[in-house]
């Protein structure tokens, strides 16, 4: 994976990711980052969160008639991607 995401410069520089010490690629980019970038992302994925959870929100609650089929729908996989942005969120801890 490390490969996909570096296009290439680690397997040329002869760089393995370390997934045999249980560190995946995703942890090893997470880990260089500057806190400052890693704060910024923080903050957008939360920020992201809370737009999509708000969006979800104003649709159930602004809708006077009964939700259909393709809204409940629409509103779960909505909540599910807010969840899965703090999970990321959180990992970057």
């Amino acid at each position: 994976m490390a490969t996909l995401f570096q296009g290439g410069k680690a397997a040329a520089n002869g760089k393995q990711p370390n997934t045999a010490a249980g560190m995946g690629a995703n942890e090893e980019q997470a880990a260089t980052l500057p806190p400052k970038v890693r704060r910024t992302v923080k903050i957008s994925l939360i920020a992201g969160d809370a737009a999509i959870l708000g969006l979800v929100a104003w649709l159930l609650l602004g809708s006077g008639k009964p939700l259909t089929s393709i809204e409940i729908l629409i509103s779960v996989l909505a909540v599910v991607l807010g969840a899965w942005l703090t999970c990321l969120a959180l990992f970057l801890d």
